[in-house]
């Protein structure tokens, strides 16, 4: 069980925390994040969790209005605020609306109130872009085929790498997860399904899903009256 100080030292970390932190994995999700925006071409952002600012570096050019938010003041973010706090000044402000491996971050019972305000904070037709851990073995295949779109295979949960990862993930149902967040999809308690009726309450329809290599990926947008 991780230390409850250790596990709140991370909203205090610094940029070059999160500059260090960078791997394969993150680029194929910033991939996907930034081909969505360019595809929906918004005319205003809010990125939620401003963490290594590659997402806003590469978008903030193409969009009117590029803010940030974040519960850490050491990032400065744009609007320093918990997602969990409903701001009514942001209420459907933006058209576009990133949030990426951040809600795991939070209590899980938590999650309705945070979609509600993104919901919130989205104008009529705005699009949420969010992305959310999920905790399954897979891999990433790319051929002379696949070179545009690789391949992301997704092995049966009982391949573990030792008989002991067998026993506490599979019999005892016990999943590890990074020690940073409250849970994640696959963790044992919470399932994709969960997800996904979280989303409907919140009032948004999922207009395209897709699993990635270390998070589930997700665009939503405003279910119409």
């Amino acid at each position: 069980m991780t230390d409850k100080h250790e596990f709140n030292s991370q909203f205090s970390m610094g940029y070059n925390d999160y500059l260090e932190g960078i791997d394969l994995s993150n680029w194929f999700r910033y991939y996907f994040i930034i081909k969505e925006v360019i595809e929906e071409k918004p005319k205003s952002i809010l990125e939620i969790g401003v963490g290594n600012k590659i997402v806003k570096n590469c978008l903030k050019g193409l969009v009117k209005n590029y803010q940030t938010m974040d519960i850490n003041p050491k990032l400065n973010p744009d609007i320093l605020l918990d997602l969990r706090e409903t701001k009514l000044e942001l209420k459907e402000k933006f058209d576009c609306l990133i949030c990426a491996e951040v809600l795991e971050h939070m209590s899980f019972s938590d999650l309705d109130k945070n979609l509600f305000n993104i919901h919130n904070y989205l104008d009529e037709k705005g699009k949420a872009i969010i992305t959310i851990p999920h905790r399954r073995a897979r891999f990433m295949m790319i051929t002379p085929f696949s070179y545009y779109k690789p391949l992301i295979i997704t092995l049966p949960v009982w391949i573990k790498s030792s008989p002991k990862l067998f026993y506490q993930q599979v019999i005892k149902n016990n999943v590890w997860i990074d020690p940073n967040h409250c849970w994640e999809i696959g963790d044992g308690k919470i399932k994709e399904k969960d997800i996904k009726e979280s989303i409907g309450k919140a009032g948004f329809s999922i207009k395209k899903f897709k699993k990635l290599l270390h998070v589930d990926f997700f665009v939503l947008e405003k279910i119409s009256d």
